[in-house]
């Protein structure tokens, strides 16, 4: 979670991509519509959609993180909570 200090920042950016993945591609249907028709602005939005998804998965693919990395070699699967953090049904049990 960010600082106190700066989690209204990262909220308002957060809504502030919601809102333009929201609105762009609506506004770019609207003026693509205007000049090639709604059947070929649709077709260009489903294709630029498509070839994005593409990349996003190549790079995905390509990087996979450093927790990927501690799975792989069998390091780091014991406990899968960040931080070392237990619930307080595993504390309670331990106490026993």
């Amino acid at each position: 979670m960010a600082p106190a200090d700066r989690r209204a920042e990262l909220v308002s950016s957060y809504l502030l991509a919601c809102y333009f993945g929201n609105s762009l591609p609506v506004v770019g249907i609207a003026a693509l519509s205007r000049y090639l028709g709604h059947a070929w602005a649709n077709a260009v939005f489903a294709a630029v959609s498509t070839l994005l998804a593409i990349v996003a998965l190549i790079v995905g693919s390509r990087y996979r993180g450093p927790q990927a990395e501690l799975d792989a070699s069998g390091a780091g699967t014991r406990d899968a909570r960040p931080f070392g953090l237990r619930s307080t049904r595993d504390e309670s049990r331990s106490t026993r």
